[in-house]
């Protein structure tokens, strides 16, 4: 018998070196999940988009741009989340750009037909080409406000840590991969295996641009407790909105580009945000 359970005991730990094995080498195919396909704005009947080459090393990025209605307006530039690419978003970005500001949508390595690979080193060199094509547009860091959306608020935090800009906008965020890793699967050592960090929370406190956080109640993926403890640990000024009834997935049926469209408005006028709002 005693033979028979060491047996069993070793099948089960071979078991969880190879699902360990596994998790390590292809934890980006689990967290990027990219649509690969050319899409143009024309084609995602987005009116007053273009797409844009942005310059990165030896490689374009394929961003869209739609240019602000006026010089008085802001530009938003955009990091979406893991899933799809630019054009699964085209009803985000016509809504935003109803509200004059320019919007450039970033295009991630591996997404949309652009060239490389999706990755925490990757997209913060993606942030920054994109942040320094509005620059050579003649925008200043004042008029830019970064707006990050769900893994997007990992390139979004980094870029207003290092550069300047008139606010940050997190939809959904999270303090860290490793928390979130630790969080969703709890019987690894999920932190010492993630490969790209993207350590919102070690960034939070270094950026001293008005910030807004977005977060449905629902949201069963990145739990809005975890969006709380990244809003606590940041600095003023800062405005807080959670959706009673929001998920993770839903937050832009429910009214949240309202929020982001007056809130960047209000950034880009050197007018912080609004105090904070709870929504129904």
């Amino acid at each position: 018998m005693m033979a028979i359970a060491i047996r069993f005991l070793l099948f089960i730990a071979g078991l969880y070196l190879i699902a360990l094995a596994l998790i390590y080498i292809f934890q980006r195919s689990f967290m990027y999940l990219p649509d690969t396909q050319r899409v143009t704005p024309e084609q995602a009947e987005l009116d007053g988009f273009a797409m844009v080459d942005i310059v990165l090393g030896e490689n374009k990025l394929v961003s869209w741009w739609h240019p602000p209605a006026n010089e008085t307006q802001g530009v938003i530039l955009h990091f979406h989340g893991n899933g799809g690419a630019l054009a699964g978003r085209a009803d985000m970005y016509r809504a935003l750009a109803e509200s004059g500001a320019g919007i450039l949508a970033v295009g991630y390595p591996g997404y949309g037909g652009n060239a490389g690979k999706p990755g925490e080193q990757a997209f913060y060199q993606a942030a920054r080409a994109n942040y320094g094509w509005l620059r050579k547009q003649g925008f200043r860091g004042k008029d830019i406000v970064i707006v990050g959306q769900s893994v997007g608020t990992g390139p979004a935090t980094y870029l207003a840590a290092n550069t300047n800009a008139a606010g940050l906008i997190l939809e959904a965020p999270y303090t860290s991969m490793a928390d979130m890793a630790a969080r969703q699967m709890p019987i690894f050592p999920s932190r010492l295996l993630v490969k790209d960090q993207y350590d919102n929370v070690s960034r939070i406190a270094q950026i001293d641009t008005p910030l807004v956080w977005i977060h449905g109640e629902r949201d069963n993926l990145i739990p809005v407790e975890m969006g709380q403890e990244l809003f606590d640990a940041a600095r003023q000024p800062k405005c807080a909105y959670r959706i009673k009834k929001g998920g993770h997935n839903d937050l832009w049926t429910l009214g949240i580009d309202e929020i982001i469209s007056e809130q960047a408005a209000l950034m880009a006028a050197g007018q912080g945000c609004k105090p904070d709002l709870k929504r129904s």
